[in-house]
């Protein structure tokens, strides 16, 4: 089937206030805003990178915080003002989703849209455009919306699991019926879907016609459906009517694990969606380890001095002279205003660590 890539467009998530990355990532600029993986860019110019030849600026729609709007404007300065939309409170990704597809609407009823968080890691652009490419072929001609399933490593609970089905028509792209989806499942159903190798990981690229989209809502989210309507789609005025009523959903409890029509694309890239310190270090370490399986991240390599170390991610942004001595399988930040030293084993504290430290400056 031939698909017209002058309909496709793309929104871009960038409303995270992520504290996982703490000292780094911050309430005031988190993760997308930075650069994490030594690119030069930061995780959202990088989104907006894989998108280069295949969906024009003007065809990107980004949401973002009141708090965050001015940052999205001086790392996107292309991007066109109309095409930014600021959220007036954060109610997760189902209500930015919902009015950046309305206001695609109003220019392109006919469009195939791509989704995309600010904040993940991808490897290889040629590959993910391919897979862009072949979802939105596949969903512009039926009414299904394509997600992008990563095959997994561990028995991650803080991801959604897609159980494969059968594969889509013969002679059409690499798209596979989705059995059923089950977002962050416990512990023991995570290590079962793996153990099966039937599941992926769903890694939030959706895509979809914007008719099957606005009747997934209408058929799971009747109610934020109906806040669309009879709205002109366009302008912040509509967006700030829409989240003065919207409720608090991700897209993911909202829409996808009701969803009877959802399809797969296995990708063939490197994705991670950095939620933590230790996939930062295993996608750096992947390129840039030492012999020791140290990684370092300072604007001077020579500011680090490591002696029997090994298997530690370093992060500092601080002019200042650092050594690392018998330290392994760990994580040091160093931001010149706050330090973390954690075991890589033992990140999951590193929110509630992020939530006291702030309890801490507000009150000094």
């Amino acid at each position: 089937m031939m698909f017209d890539r002058g309909a496709l467009h793309a929104i871009i998530l960038a409303g995270g206030s992520g504290t996982r990355l703490w000292p780094l990532s911050t309430p005031a600029r988190p993760k997308q805003f930075l650069d994490l993986t030594g690119s030069g860019r930061t995780l959202l110019q990088e989104t907006g990178a894989l998108l280069d030849g295949l969906v024009p600026i003007e065809r990107i729609v980004v949401v973002t915080g009141r708090r965050y709007a001015d940052l999205v404007r001086a790392q996107l300065p292309e991007l066109p003002e109309e095409n930014l939309l600021v959220e007036p409170r954060a109610l997760n990704t189902a209500p930015a989703m919902a009015v950046a597809v309305a206001l695609i609407r109003t220019r392109r009823p006919d469009a195939v849209v791509v989704n995309l968080p600010s904040d993940h890691y991808v490897g290889q652009t040629a590959e993910f455009q391919n897979m862009v490419t072949a979802a939105a072929t596949y969903a512009a001609g039926q009414p299904v919306i394509v997600m992008a399933g990563v095959v997994p490593t561990s028995p991650n609970t803080g991801f959604g699991y897609i159980e494969l089905g059968d594969e889509g028509q013969d002679g059409g792209p690499p798209v596979r019926r989705v059995l059923s989806f089950t977002e962050k499942p416990g512990r023991s159903l995570a290590r079962s879907f793996v153990a099966s190798g039937r599941y992926l990981w769903n890694a939030n690229y959706y895509t979809f016609h914007i008719d099957t989209f606005e009747a997934g809502l209408a058929a799971h989210v009747p109610r934020l459906s109906g806040l669309l309507w009879p709205g002109d789609g366009s302008g912040q005025a509509f967006v700030d009517a829409v989240y003065a009523d919207a409720d608090a959903i991700s897209i993911d409890y909202a829409l996808t694990q009701q969803a009877s029509n959802l399809h797969v694309v296995a990708a063939s890239f490197d994705w991670s969606d950095l939620g933590s310190w230790d996939q930062l270090y295993a996608v750096l370490a992947a390129r840039s380890a030492d012999r020791a399986g140290n990684v370092v991240v300072v604007p001077d390599t020579h500011l680090i001095v490591t002696a029997d170390s090994a298997r530690n991610l370093v992060v500092q942004t601080s002019p200042r002279a650092t050594a690392v001595v018998g330290i392994t399988d760990s994580i040091i930040v160093d931001t010149g205003e706050a330090l973390m030293v954690a075991r890589r084993d033992d990140l999951q504290q590193v929110r509630a660590v992020a939530a006291r430290m702030a309890e801490i400056n507000e009150d000094g």
